[in-house]
């Protein structure tokens, strides 16, 4: 698929609703949250880590990958914190993913990644069919991805974001429709432990940034073996944000155990 093929097919299933196929996620069509307002300085921070061989089982069992595993229990997650806040809405939430796009042969320094937008399954309570809506969102979201890699991938994405950046970078962010509901992220660590003076770095954990209209972030840090998650949260904005961190453990116990039955 060509750059602006992609581009042009996204623009108008933002702007208009028209021709977006169910599953398929898009920029500024998912609905508003408490995650969504203004910002402000206090922050909250949660944990949580789980084997990544224990991920990949998970994932093989429900024939979908380690991503889609980890958008399900936060979408069960968000889901279970929205309703005890009396703040669900009917749409699915939207995940802003960024995703890896460099080429095996690739030689070049430093990030090569791209954005897609995938549903989080947060109208559905069952963690099986969860998953396997997410499944199917992020399986079109990745088909919207052009197939073009250097720098006109690195255009696709600065057009992509063009939207959002606008309305950070002009202080709308927080007051209209957002262009997601929050932003999570998949991190490649180290795969073997690191020392410091001989002493082992038992875990490692993500702090990300939050903005107007995205108050907040789960992203997680592989590291020798683990899966470590980092919930950053605007503390006005989200009251309690270690159950959310609580509650990702608990669903990722539900979809295991059902699963398995």
């Amino acid at each position: 698929m060509a750059v602006g093929g992609s581009l042009g097919r996204t623009y108008t299933e933002s702007l208009t609703g028209l021709g977006a196929a169910e599953d398929r996620a898009v920029p500024f069509r998912a609905p508003k949250t408490i995650f969504n307002g203004r910002i402000h300085t206090p922050r909250r921070f949660a944990t949580q880590h789980y084997s990544i061989e224990r991920m990949k089982s998970v994932a093989q069992a429900a024939d979908g990958s380690l991503n889609d595993v980890f958008l399900t229990i936060c979408g069960g997650a968000l889901r279970r914190y929205l309703i005890e806040q009396d703040a669900l809405p009917t749409g699915d939430l939207v995940a802003n993913v960024p995703v890896s796009v460099r080429q095996e042969t690739g030689s070049g320094l430093g990030n090569a990644i791209t954005f897609l937008y995938a549903q989080l399954g947060t109208r559905i309570e069952d963690p099986v069919e969860r998953i396997a809506a997410v499944r199917t969102s992020t399986r079109l979201g990745k088909e919207r991805l052009p197939e073009v890699n250097g720098i006109a991938m690195d255009t696709y994405t600065a057009a992509l974001m063009l939207p959002f950046l606008g309305q950070a970078i002009l202080g709308f962010g927080g007051h209209g429709r957002p262009a997601s509901n929050v932003v999570i992220s998949n991190v490649p660590g180290p795969a073997e432990a690191r020392y410091l003076d001989g002493s082992r770095m038992e875990e490692i954990y993500p702090v990300s940034l939050l903005f107007n209209g995205q108050a907040l972030n789960i992203t997680a840090v592989s590291y020798d073996g683990e899966f470590n998650i980092g919930y950053t949260g605007c503390r006005d904005s989200i009251p309690s944000l270690q159950k959310i961190a609580v509650y990702s453990g608990e669903e990722l116990d539900r979809l295991e155990a059902a699963l398995a039955r």
